[in-house]
């Protein structure tokens, strides 16, 4: 799927399972100087909104940090104080051209996530193209830390007021 693909699926997360169409262009000026803005396009229901809110809590321990490391997501350390993310890291294989195969040492990197999990404004999507790569390689140490910077950067922008705080960790494993 495209970068752009992915960040629509996390914007109907966003939106509470709506869906709506991405677009590119907000008006038009006519050669007189009249704005016409664009039309919005009609959200449509894909997932309801409990499964929206499901995925976006399962979402946040990506980023949660635990420090005994059998809780951590794997994009902990890369959330933002007073603020609830929530994301998703993802790994692939780029098909090397000289073997018709897929390589393994070429790969997109990326994340896509929410800011703020509990009052979502941002979506942000990344897409890395053959990242220099962590010890692991995963998304959670090259794209995630990008995706905090961005979300950082936002919300304090638009001057986001703070998440209400997560009562407790979330569990990854038993």
């Amino acid at each position: 799927m495209t970068l752009l693909q992915m960040t629509g699926i996390y914007q109907t997360i966003a939106n509470d399972g709506e869906r709506v169409a991405p677009r590119i262009v907000r008006s038009t000026i006519a050669p007189d100087g009249t704005k016409t803005a664009a039309p919005r396009p009609d959200p449509v229901r894909v997932i309801s909104p409990e499964t929206a809110s499901t995925v976006r809590s399962m979402f946040e321990s990506v980023l949660q940090s635990d420090p005994s490391g059998h809780q951590s997501g794997t994009a902990a350390g890369n959330g933002l104080e007073g603020y609830r993310l929530t994301g998703k890291t993802g790994t692939a294989q780029k098909v090397d051209p000289d073997t018709g195969a897929y390589s393994n040492s070429q790969y997109y990197i990326t994340f896509a996530g929410i800011a703020p999990a509990d009052n979502p404004r941002f979506v942000i999507g990344i897409m890395l193209d053959e990242p220099v790569r962590g010890v692991h390689g995963q998304g959670g140490q090259s794209a995630a830390p990008l995706f905090k910077d961005i979300a950082a950067w936002a919300l304090n922008r638009y001057n986001v007021p703070l998440s209400a705080p997560r009562e407790g960790k979330l569990l990854l494993q038993p």
